[in-house]
């Protein structure tokens, strides 16, 4: 994914997740941001993310929980 610059919530959905079936919903994304999962960036009272550093991030998450497995 080429460096986009910084979009916003819905802008960042659609391009993570082209497909509208599997897209997760943009309050979601909210809980992520409120959690501190995805970086984000606020300026003012707006939000917005740079989607090269969010995908890496949703990797290196996935990457961390392949490891654990199922509980025996």
């Amino acid at each position: 994914m080429p460096d986009t610059g910084l979009v916003d919530g819905p802008r960042l959905l659609e391009m993570l997740f082209p497909n509208p079936v599997c897209r997760p919903s943009l309050r979601w994304l909210k809980g992520q941001e409120k959690n501190h999962a995805l970086p984000f960036m606020r300026i003012g009272r707006l939000i917005f993310y740079n989607p090269p550093r969010v995908m890496a991030a949703m990797e290196a998450k996935t990457l961390a929980v392949k490891g654990r497995g199922m509980p025996k």
